[in-house]
């Protein structure tokens, strides 16, 4: 009976580890071509995506940041810039 249990002891926590180990090699190695879990970029989650569908998020992203003037704060006075009339360009 004794045997039983140090096996349980053991055994579980070994079988727990190789669980997890299994799906961070599913994740790292077989999906290797998709984005890791838990990414995000500005906000807006990227996990699982293919580096294709990543880009896309980010050429998006991009286009809105060139739209949207910036407000600067240059020696306490607030300066409005806008992209397009500075050429910006990412």
């Amino acid at each position: 009976m004794r045997r039983y249990i140090i096996a349980l002891v053991v055994g579980i926590p070994i079988a727990l580890m190789l669980f997890v180990a299994a799906g961070y090699v599913h994740d790292e190695v077989i999906a290797a071509d998709r984005v890791s879990r838990g990414v995000s970029v500005a906000g807006t989650d990227v996990s699982r995506l293919t580096l294709d569908d990543t880009f896309a998020v980010v050429a998006s992203y991009e286009k809105t940041l060139v739209s949207q003037p910036v407000v600067l704060i240059i020696e306490g006075k607030a300066v409005e810039l806008d992209p397009s009339d500075v050429s910006l360009d990412i």
